[in-house]
């Protein structure tokens, strides 16, 4: 369910929730990993690259 506010234009989910030390980044893609030659690292809180 989405609630929208009028008064700021925001969008708020009903089942939204923030996981501190992992949420802050997004994955680096498998095939960025690829592409840089094995030079990138993953962001903290996801699996590594095989």
């Amino acid at each position: 369910q989405v609630h929208y506010r009028e008064s700021d234009n925001r969008i708020y989910y009903a089942n939204a929730h923030f996981t501190g030390g992992k949420d802050e980044y997004y994955p680096v893609p498998n095939n960025q990993y690829g592409f840089s030659g094995g030079k990138y690292v993953q962001n903290p809180g996801y699996a590594p690259f095989n």
